[in-house]
C-alpha cells in the first residue's frame, strides 16, 4: 500500500471497525516501550500508523506463554503458542486436559499457565518524556487488550454522540495519549485515551510518506516459520515442569477462567474477529493489495481524494 494510494482511500474507518471482532527477543531495538516514572505515573503522545508492507491491518496478534514454574524465577516458560498460526501448542493441551479432570487446583494451574494475547503495531511517537530522543521516529509498539480495547473503542464507540474515528489515518486520525499508573504490581492504562482529529503533526504530504515509508513489515510476527515445532516445545515444557506441577499461589493474575481453547480450536486469533466481518475485511485488503505492486503504487492510488 503506497502512500499516495492512503491519501486518497480516505479514512479506514469502516473497515477497520469491520476487523473488530518477531523480530522477537528481549533486545530488539525497534521495539518502543514507554517508562513508569519515579512517581508511579508514565505518559508518553504516541500516534498509531495505518497498514502498509501489503499487512491487511494496523496491527499484527500474537499469542504467547509467559509463566514461572513453581514461583521458580529461573525456571521460567517463555515461547510463542503456536496456535497463532493453527498449529498445536503441548501447553494449550496439557491445560485443556488440566480443565478437564474439575479440580479446583488443576483449574488454577491452567488458567496460569494460559496463552495470552499479544498486539504489534507501528507508531510514530510524537512526545515522549522519559525518552526525548525517541521522539519523532516509527517504532513498534508491543502492547495488550487493555490499549486494543481503547483503539476499538475509537473506532466503535459505546455512546451514539460520540465520533467513530479511525485512529490510525494520517490525516483524519487521532493522537494516543498514554497514561500509565499503578495498580497494585501492575501498569494500568485505563486513564489512557485518544485526542482530536488532526493530521499527525500538521506535516506535508511528503512528510508523511517519509514516515510512512519507514515503517516495518509487522508480518515477520505470525509467520509460520518464527514459531517453534510442537516437539521441541513439549520437551522445554516437560525439561522445566517435570516435577513442578503444583498450583501457584492466587493472585491478581491467576484466576479460574477456562482456557480460552479446546483441542479442536487451533485458530484462535480469530476468536477476536466476528466471523461474519472477516470476509469483507478480506475482500477489502485483496482490492487495496490489487491496487498497485508495491507500497508506493498502493499510496498514490489513494491520494486523489483528500487532493494536496
Amino acid at each position: 500500500m503506497s502512500f499516495d494510494a492512503l491519501e486518497s482511500q480516505g479514512s479506514l474507518l469502516e473497515k477497520l471497525t469491520a476487523s473488530l471482532e518477531t523480530k522477537s527477543g528481549y533486545h530488539d531495538e525497534r521495539l518502543w516501550k514507554p517508562k513508569m516514572g519515579k512517581s508511579g505515573t508514565g505518559s508518553a503522545i504516541i500516534r498509531f500508523l495505518p497498514p502498509s508492507h501489503g499487512n491487511e491491518l494496523p496491527w499484527v496478534q500474537r499469542w504467547q506463554h509467559n509463566f514461572n514454574v513453581n514461583g521458580d524465577k529461573k525456571r521460567l516458560y517463555i515461547e510463542q503458542c503456536p496456535t497463532t498460526v493453527g498449529r498445536k501448542c503441548p501447553v494449550c493441551d496439557a491445560n485443556t486436559e488440566l480443565w478437564k479432570t474439575k479440580d479446583e487446583k488443576d483449574k488454577a494451574l491452567a488458567s496460569y499457565r494460559k496463552r495470552k494475547l499479544k498486539y504489534f503495531a507501528n507508531i510514530y511517537v510524537v512526545k515522549d518524556p522519559a525518552n526525548p530522543s525517541n521522539e519523532g521516529k516509527v517504532w513498534i509498539f508491543e502492547f495488550g487488550p487493555k490499549i486494543f480495547e481503547k483503539i476499538t473503542g475509537a473506532m466503535k464507540p459505546k455512546f451514539a454522540d460520540i465520533e467513530p474515528i479511525d485512529p490510525t489515518n494520517l490525516w483524519h486520525g487521532a493522537n494516543f495519549n498514554m497514561r500509565i499508573c499503578m495498580q497494585g504490581v501492575y501498569w494500568n492504562y485505563d486513564e489512557s485515551s485518544f485526542g482530536t482529529k488532526e493530521t499527525l503533526g500538521d506535516f506535508s504530504k511528503d512528510q508523511l510518506r517519509e514516515i510512512y515509508s519507514q515503517q516495518y513489515d509487522l508480518s515477520e510476527f505470525t509467520r509460520a516459520e518464527a514459531f517453534k515445532s510442537y516437539e521441541k516445545l513439549q520437551q522445554r515444557f516437560e525439561d522445566l515442569t517435570s516435577g513442578y506441577n503444583a498450583a501457584p499461589k492466587l493472585d491478581a493474575e491467576v484466576r479460574f477462567e477456562e482456557p480460552n481453547f479446546n483441542s479442536d480450536d487451533i485458530m484462535p486469533s480469530s476468536s477476536s474477529v466476528p466471523s461474519n466481518l472477516k470476509e469483507e475485511l478480506n475482500n477489502l485488503t485483496t482490492s487495496a493489495s490489487n491496487t498497485g505492486a508495491d507500497n508506493h503504487d498502493y499510496f498514490d492510488n489513494l491520494m486523489g481524494s483528500l487532493g494536496d
